[in-house]
Protein backbone atom coordinates (compact mmCIF):
# COMPACT_ATOMS: atom_id res chain seq x y z
CA UNK A 1 0.00 0.00 0.00
CA UNK A 2 2.98 2.58 0.98
CA UNK A 3 4.17 2.07 -2.69
CA UNK A 4 0.77 2.74 -4.13
CA UNK A 5 0.97 6.27 -2.13
CA UNK A 6 4.42 7.08 -3.13
CA UNK A 7 3.66 6.54 -6.97
CA UNK A 8 -0.02 8.56 -6.53
CA UNK A 9 2.73 11.31 -4.70
CA UNK A 10 5.01 11.43 -8.02
CA UNK A 11 1.64 11.48 -10.30
CA UNK A 12 0.52 14.63 -8.04
CA UNK A 13 3.71 16.30 -8.51
CA UNK A 14 3.51 15.75 -12.16
CA UNK A 15 0.41 17.47 -12.65
CA UNK A 16 1.00 20.15 -10.88
CA UNK A 17 -1.76 19.24 -7.99
CA UNK A 18 0.22 20.58 -4.77
CA UNK A 19 -2.69 20.01 -2.22
CA UNK A 20 -2.96 16.71 -2.89
CA UNK A 21 0.35 16.25 -2.86
CA UNK A 22 0.96 17.54 0.25
CA UNK A 23 -1.88 15.39 1.79
CA UNK A 24 -0.73 12.26 0.65
CA UNK A 25 3.03 13.00 2.16
CA UNK A 26 1.36 13.59 5.42
CA UNK A 27 -0.18 10.65 4.99
CA UNK A 28 3.04 8.85 4.12
CA UNK A 29 5.31 10.96 6.86
CA UNK A 30 2.17 10.25 9.48
CA UNK A 31 2.38 6.11 8.49
CA UNK A 32 6.07 5.94 9.02
CA UNK A 33 6.09 7.66 11.94
CA UNK A 34 3.49 5.49 13.85
CA UNK A 35 5.11 2.31 11.84
CA UNK A 36 8.54 4.07 14.37
CA UNK A 37 6.90 4.19 17.36
CA UNK A 38 5.22 0.79 17.42
CA UNK A 39 8.31 -0.71 16.42
CA UNK A 40 10.20 0.77 18.97
CA UNK A 41 7.64 0.34 21.50
CA UNK A 42 7.63 -3.16 20.55
CA UNK A 43 11.73 -3.58 21.29
CA UNK A 44 11.09 -2.42 24.30
CA UNK A 45 8.16 -4.89 26.18
CA UNK A 46 10.47 -7.50 24.20
CA UNK A 47 13.46 -6.71 26.30
CA UNK A 48 11.46 -6.20 29.41
CA UNK A 49 10.16 -9.70 28.68
CA UNK A 50 13.53 -11.11 28.23
CA UNK A 51 14.69 -9.61 31.53
CA UNK A 52 11.72 -11.12 33.44
CA UNK A 53 12.01 -14.57 32.01
CA UNK A 54 15.77 -14.33 32.56
CA UNK A 55 15.27 -12.97 36.01
CA UNK A 56 12.56 -15.55 37.16
CA UNK A 57 14.67 -18.46 35.89
CA UNK A 58 17.31 -17.51 37.66
CA UNK A 59 14.94 -17.50 40.77
CA UNK A 60 13.43 -20.58 40.03
CA UNK A 61 16.96 -22.21 39.78
CA UNK A 62 17.90 -20.42 43.10
CA UNK A 63 14.55 -22.21 44.67
CA UNK A 64 15.60 -25.51 43.27
CA UNK A 65 18.96 -25.06 44.34
CA UNK A 66 18.24 -23.97 48.07
CA UNK A 67 15.49 -26.51 48.06
CA UNK A 68 18.17 -29.73 46.94
CA UNK A 69 20.47 -28.75 49.64
CA UNK A 70 18.38 -28.49 52.54
CA UNK A 71 17.24 -32.28 51.29
CA UNK A 72 20.73 -33.18 51.45
CA UNK A 73 21.21 -31.67 54.57
CA UNK A 74 18.41 -33.17 55.65
CA UNK A 75 19.40 -36.90 54.74
CA UNK A 76 22.96 -36.35 55.83
CA UNK A 77 21.65 -35.47 59.11
CA UNK A 78 19.22 -38.29 59.45
CA UNK A 79 22.19 -41.10 58.09
CA UNK A 80 24.44 -39.70 60.65
CA UNK A 81 22.42 -39.88 63.37
CA UNK A 82 21.41 -43.22 62.60
CA UNK A 83 25.24 -44.19 62.73
CA UNK A 84 25.56 -42.45 66.32
CA UNK A 85 22.70 -44.68 67.71
CA UNK A 86 24.28 -48.18 66.56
Amino acid sequence: MPIMIWIAVVVEAGIQNWIDFGILLFIQFANASIGFYEITKAGMYSALLQFERKRSSKTSRLKRSQHTHSHIHTHTNTHTHTHTQR
